[in-house]
C-alpha cells in the first residue's frame, strides 16, 4: 500500500493512527453504548488493545485515526487490512458513540475508499457485519457495497454475520466522494 498523506473531508481528517491515540480509543470503547462483542472491545477487556495498536501502527498505514477537522483527538478509526487474496482488503471501522448518527463514518470511509481507488492499491474491499447491525449494513450499502455469499469465499465469517463487498475503481470512488 502506498504511503498516503492525511485525507481530508469537509468535517474530518484521517491520519495514520499512532500509539498516542490509545487513550482516546480506550475512552470511546469504554462508552456503555459501544457494542461489547466487537473485537476492539474484546481486546480492551483482555488488556491486549495497546499491544495490537502498537503492532498495527508499526507498519505502513493500515489504520487511520478519524479526527474532527481542527482537532487531533481520535474519535474512531478506519482500517484497510490486506488479505491473502490478491488486490483485496478488509474494511473495519468504528466511531465513539457520542459521534454516531452524524454521517461521519460514511464520510470517513468514503474518503478512504476514494483515496484507495485513486492509488489502485486494491480492487476489492470486503467487510463482515453482524446481521443485527442495521446502521452499518445501510451505511455500507450506501457506499455501494453488496452482500456476497459467505459460502463462495475463503474468508471466515462468524455466524450471524453477512459479508459485503465492493469493487473499487477510480470513477466509483470519486463519485462517492462527490456525493458527500
Amino acid at each position: 500500500m502506498p504511503h498516503w498523506p492525511i485525507i481530508s473531508t469537509s468535517r474530518l481528517q484521517l491520519r495514520p493512527a499512532t500509539i498516542a491515540d490509545l487513550p482516546a480509543i480506550e475512552t470511546g470503547l469504554a462508552d456503555p453504548r459501544f457494542p461489547p462483542d466487537l473485537p476492539l472491545a474484546r481486546m480492551q477487556r483482555e488488556s491486549t488493545l495497546a499491544a495490537w495498536l502498537q503492532r498495527i501502527t508499526a507498519t505502513a498505514p493500515q489504520l487511520w485515526a478519524i479526527t474532527v477537522t481542527g482537532s487531533d483527538t481520535c474519535i474512531g478509526t478506519v482500517a484497510l487490512i490486506a488479505t491473502q487474496a490478491a488486490e483485496t482488503c478488509w474494511l473495519s471501522y468504528w466511531l465513539t458513540p457520542s459521534e454516531w448518527h452524524q454521517g461521519l463514518a460514511q464520510e470517513a470511509i468514503g474518503a478512504l475508499l476514494t483515496s484507495t481507488a485513486q492509488h489502485l492499491a486494491y480492487k476489492h474491499v470486503i467487510a463482515g457485519v453482524a446481521l443485527n447491525n442495521l446502521p452499518s449494513i445501510r451505511l455500507l450499502e450506501q457506499l455501494e457495497f453488496a452482500q456476497v455469499s459467505t459460502s463462495q469465499t475463503d474468508w471466515a465469517i462468524p455466524e450471524e454475520h453477512i459479508l459485503l463487498q465492493r469493487r473499487l475503481s477510480a470513477s466509483v470512488g470519486l463519485r462517492t466522494a462527490q456525493q458527500q
